[in-house]
């Protein structure tokens, strides 16, 4: 039973950063939506959606870093590592995305051509591609952070963040 609630505390605590980090971005990209257009009315469920977004996330993140495709970049530089990642999780988030509009449209029209003709007519393109223009920049920003994180360890990047200003180490 203990190692079931080591390995339960290992995945729970190794899921908390991107998490976080994410929980975060959704909120703020919910945010941007509705202040872009006020009128879509974003609630209270908009939010939790971007909260339980932002869990899956998080623990979809740790299943494809253990893939081992990502693996091919280990040898590379640091950039194309960056590039990498945040390509392959803007491409899965831009299908995500394309889903979340799609499949509603789909059950109210019956079929799926059906659905993505109602997709080419409703959609709010540059809403779409605004918000994952926004989501690609903050994938970015997560690698980048996963990368130095991964470099200085996470020990020493928390001191360097939380620290006292001119503090060594």
């Amino acid at each position: 039973m203990k190692k079931v609630y080591l390995f339960v505390k290992k995945e729970l605590l190794e899921m908390l950063p991107p998490t976080i980090f994410f929980m975060v971005v959704f909120c703020v990209i919910v945010l941007t939506r509705d202040l872009m257009s006020p009128e879509s009315g974003t609630g209270a469920l908009t939010y939790a959606a971007a909260i339980i977004g932002a869990l899956i996330v998080g623990k979809s993140v740790l299943i494809a870093d253990a893939i081992p495709v990502w693996h091919h970049f280990d040898n590379k530089s640091r950039v194309a590592l960056i590039v990498g990642r945040t390509i392959a999780y803007a491409i899965v988030a831009l299908l995500f995305q394309f889903l979340e509009e799609v499949i509603p449209l789909v059950r109210s029209e019956g079929s799926f051509g059906a659905g993505l003709d109602k997709l080419a007519e409703e959609v709010h393109w540059a809403r779409f591609w605004g918000t994952h223009i926004q989501l690609l920049s903050f994938l970015a920003l997560y690698n980048m952070l996963a990368v130095i994180v991964e470099e200085m360890g996470r020990e020493r990047f928390t001191r360097l963040l939380f620290g006292k200003s001119g503090a060594t180490g």
